[in-house]
């Protein structure tokens, strides 16, 4: 998710040029606001900065549905976020030296699934990014996940001491 600033810059650049703002716009950030019990963006900015992870976890599913609902500006945040985030896949499948075969690339966490338009969006620019990846949504908590892995890992060890 693009962070505040950047989310704070295209409020106030769809007001107009008399200064009036775009009605996506205003009930967007109207919305967000609400749903985080903030009376403006400086109380937004200043949460976030003592913990993003109080912030961010609760702006997604507003900003979901207004995308889900076809509000632009929420639609363009989605976007941008499914960009940053596929470039991330991509650095990381180089650095692996992955990413021109074809490999498996699954997608999980908290925003997965729940949006329409920004599965959609994500599943684009992976593709975009890394067109041979073979794209999956895992239906694990990553804890889970991982804790499997690492228990495989350790079988293997074991199988693989004489």
């Amino acid at each position: 998710m693009p962070d505040l600033l950047e989310f704070t810059q295209k409020i106030m650049e769809s007001y107009d040029t008399k200064g009036i703002i775009h009605c996506n716009s205003y009930e967007l950030g109207r919305q967000i606001l609400r749903h985080l019990g903030c009376a403006n963006w400086a109380t937004v900015d200043a949460k976030a900065g003592a913990n993003a992870d109080d912030v961010y976890p609760r702006v997604f599913p507003v900003v979901a549905a207004s995308a889900d609902a076809g509000n632009a500006l929420a639609q363009s945040l989605l976007s941008e976020a499914a960009r940053k985030l596929a470039a991330i896949a991509l650095r990381l499948a180089e650095s692996l030296g992955v990413a021109q075969l074809m490999f498996p690339l699954a997608k999980t966490g908290g925003t997965v699934g729940r949006s329409q338009f920004f599965d959609q969006a994500l599943d684009t620019e992976l593709k975009r990014k890394l067109p041979i990846a073979v794209l999956s949504v895992v239906s694990a908590k990553p804890a889970e996940t991982a804790a499997l892995l690492a228990l495989r890992g350790v079988a293997e060890r074991e199988e693989a001491v004489p």
